[in-house]
């Protein structure tokens, strides 16, 4: 998927008319960087809280806890699947310009419709609404249905959290450059 999002982000096409806005000349302007690093703070927030959410369900003496051992299913790398999944597809929906550079988001088609499916589809995972599919993707059984729900609050929590600090950057981008 991650894949298919690179190649969709790169047939946006710009908008026809130049705009007035300029966008940031680096990636070391304050605001950029505020972001960049306020963002990789909530997803390392989200996802130490999510493996600390896995402790109580989880035994040492399982094999398929050993670092080099074959994959097998177990909460931990069903729960980082799964929130790591949600933050790439953060990044991507977050971080998107669009507007005034770009077409917007909804605009490209074939990018909001990965979106749009992507989305639920972690939380029904989460959730395991559809069993089957949890089993075809090798994820462990949630251990309990309050697990799967802590487990979506992480990851709708993770959103919010990038989407208030890139558009608390973008805000303070704005007061600095009148």
């Amino acid at each position: 998927v991650i894949a298919a999002m690179f190649f969709l982000l790169s047939r946006v096409r710009p908008l026809t008319q130049l705009s007035r806005e300029r966008p940031p000349p680096s990636v070391f302007v304050p605001s950029v960087a505020l972001s960049i690093l306020g963002q990789f703070a909530v997803h390392l927030g989200c996802l130490r809280s999510a493996l600390a959410l896995c402790d109580p369900y989880v035994d040492a003496d399982d094999p398929s806890m050993a670092p080099d051992a074959e994959f097998r299913p177990n909460v931990v790398n069903t729960a980082v699947f799964l929130v790591t999944a949600a933050m790439q597809m953060h990044n991507f929906v977050v971080n998107y310009r669009g507007h005034p550079f770009m077409e917007g988001l909804s605009e490209n088609k074939p990018l909001w419709y990965t979106v749009v499916a992507v989305f639920p589809a972690l939380y029904v995972l989460c959730l395991e609404l559809i069993p089957p599919l949890n089993t075809f993707l090798e994820l462990q059984p949630m251990p309990n249905r309050g697990f799967g729900l802590l487990l979506a609050g992480h990851l709708a929590a993770d959103l919010a959290g990038v989407l208030a600090i890139e558009k608390g950057s973008q805000h303070l981008a704005r007061l600095a450059d009148p």
